[in-house]
């Protein structure tokens, strides 16, 4: 019962002091936040701050003092060297990170040797003008990466724009590094990793290829003066092998008016991630292609062309002539009393030699001798004869053909 008593009594008194500090006109928040405790917090903390400054501005003193001809990288490796681990230094807050090395480097930029401490949350920068505070860690650094594009192929590129954001602290630009690879997945900070290159400033642009086709990604390495690290990984990137050679079965190749025939085509690299092609003639007045089968349609020349889908440009190509077809004619010795005048693409004399020419109406003799048909005039022509094409455009339909 006595317990209780005081923990009743303890509890009374408590209440009855917010209740007089209320009716003071004093706050809750007033003495929270915005009030009292804060005003209290943040005094400690310039009061920390004062210390660690004064401390290292005079750490750098003796550095001095102890190398008069000392250069500046000397000096202030020295006073690296002195802070690094120093149990003075430690007495000042929980958590203390010295710089592992000094640089001349900062956001891209050459400038005076220095080296960064890290109290706590907060961040003091060292160099020969002496030490001073620079800002609170706050959060950790980011980073926002554009891509020009996120479809490509083994022969192109495609730039990425890297913006690396501070959130309250320097970005420590040579610790920023990337890595452009097949890995969907965060793969860490450790800086080994990052093998694709380094940063020069908090905004740059980096082109990225890949010779294999596959799906890749962009990995940035965000670093602050504080050792804090982030990774950024980017959209997917799809790069497409595209193809080299398309190979026809054939050439070239000779057709009658009214066969057909279809061309293969073969495709290299066997990975070639789109394979499809196009068909094209150069002349479908002579002949027509639809995936590879040609129709040949009238007597000339006509190339015909496979092009690659892939925007590779890669065609094969294949020539074709058609010639009219050469109709023999059976029943040797039939009349052709009823056939007119009309071309004959081609005919012998067997004392005039080849050539072309015209015959007029007459009754002739068919006779076959030879694969040539041998016309016998009744006309004062003498003896002709004529090989007969399609193109000869002669009713021949009282007549069987091969």
């Amino acid at each position: 019962m006595i317990k209780q008593s005081k923990g009743i009594t303890l509890i009374a008194l408590v209440i009855t002091i917010i209740i007089l500090l209320i009716l003071a006109g004093i706050s809750i928040q007033a003495l929270t936040n915005t009030g009292l405790f804060s005003q209290a917090s943040k005094a400690k903390k310039e009061t920390q701050r004062a210390q660690v400054t004064e401390w290292l501005n005079l750490k750098l003193i003796e550095e001095q003092m102890n190398k008069p001809t000392g250069t500046a990288e000397e000096i202030i490796e020295a006073t690296r060297t002195a802070s690094d681990g120093n149990t003075e230094l430690s007495k000042m807050g929980k958590d203390i990170v010295v710089d592992t090395n000094t640089s001349t480097i900062e956001d891209g930029e050459q400038v005076e040797v220095y080296f960064y401490v890290q109290v706590d949350e907060d961040v003091y920068k060292v160099d020969m003008t002496g030490a001073k505070f620079i800002r609170e860690a706050g959060k950790i650094p980011s980073a926002i990466i554009d891509l020009s594009t996120t479809n490509t192929t083994t022969i192109d590129s495609i730039t990425a724009t890297i913006t690396h954001i501070a959130n309250e602290s320097e970005i420590k630009i040579s610790s920023c590094k990337w890595a452009y690879n097949t890995i969907s997945s965060a793969i860490g900070t450790d800086e080994s990793k990052y093998t694709g290159g380094t940063f020069d400033s908090k905004q740059q642009r980096i082109t990225l290829s890949a010779t294999t086709a596959g799906t890749y990604y962009l990995h940035v390495l965000t670093t602050d003066v504080t050792g804090r690290k982030v990774e950024t990984i980017s959209n997917a990137v799809t790069v497409q092998q595209l193809i080299t050679e398309i190979k026809l079965n054939k050439t070239e190749t000779n057709l009658e008016v009214g066969a057909t025939e279809t061309l293969t085509a073969t495709i290299s690299p066997s990975n070639a991630s789109n394979k499809k092609i196009t068909w094209t003639s150069s002349n479908t007045d002579v002949a027509t292609v639809s995936e590879g089968t040609m129709i040949a349609v009238a007597e000339g020349t006509t190339t015909i062309t496979a092009t690659a889908q892939d925007g590779s440009n890669v065609q094969g190509k294949c020539t074709i002539k058609v010639e009219n077809k050469i109709l023999y004619l059976y029943n040797e010795g039939d009349e052709c009393s009823d056939v007119t005048g009309g071309w004959v693409t081609k005919w012998e004399d067997a004392s005039n030699g080849a050539g072309t020419g015209y015959w007029n109406t007459g009754t002739m003799r068919l006779n076959k001798e030879s694969n040539k048909i041998i016309f016998t005039a009744n006309s004062n022509y003498g003896y002709m004869g004529a090989i007969l094409t399609t193109a000869n455009k002669i009713d021949l339909s009282n007549y069987s053909t091969l």
